[in-house]
């Protein structure tokens, strides 16, 4: 492999930056994408399997913004695969423009989303202990409301 040197203007002094002694991260950056892409696939389907065996009558408000979140999550852990064949092979995408451009719109995505279902997630259960009973339906129907305006 080609050693990896960058250089860099710190004021007047231009400065190398040798990344030969990186050679680590190579390995540890895309163990632990895989890792992180197995777990989190595991763990989000296995929250989007137990939300949704149910019937829809017994689910909560909640459960519409946490399987949002998941549905999120399961989106990112997606692109991490690519990502770690990003890293393994020296930081040189292989996959084309089109495939770059879509997996960094799903990693925007994800971040926006999340906060965003995590923000209703907060609002519905600040709701749930202040006015539990002048609010539940309202909650089911904000919930199914912010659901469908997450997914259009």
């Amino acid at each position: 492999m080609e050693e990896m040197v960058y250089s860099y203007t710190d004021g007047d002094n231009e400065t190398e930056c040798e990344y030969e002694e990186w050679g680590l991260s190579l390995a540890l950056l895309p163990t632990i994408y895989l890792l992180v892409f197995l777990l989190g696939t595991a763990g989000n389907g296995l929250v989007l399997w137990t939300i949704f065996k149910g019937g829809r009558e017994r689910r909560r408000s909640a459960d519409t913004f946490i399987a949002n979140l998941a549905a999120a999550d399961l989106t990112f852990v997606a692109t991490l695969p690519l990502w770690a064949a990003y890293a393994w092979l020296g930081y040189h995408w292989p996959f084309g423009t089109a495939a770059c451009k879509v997996s960094s719109y799903l990693v925007f995505v994800n971040m926006y989303a999340s906060v965003f279902c995590l923000t209703g997630l907060s609002f519905d259960r600040y709701l749930a202990i202040v006015r539990p009973l002048a609010t539940a339906k309202l909650r089911s129907r904000v919930s199914g409301l912010l659901a469908t305006v997450a997914l259009d």
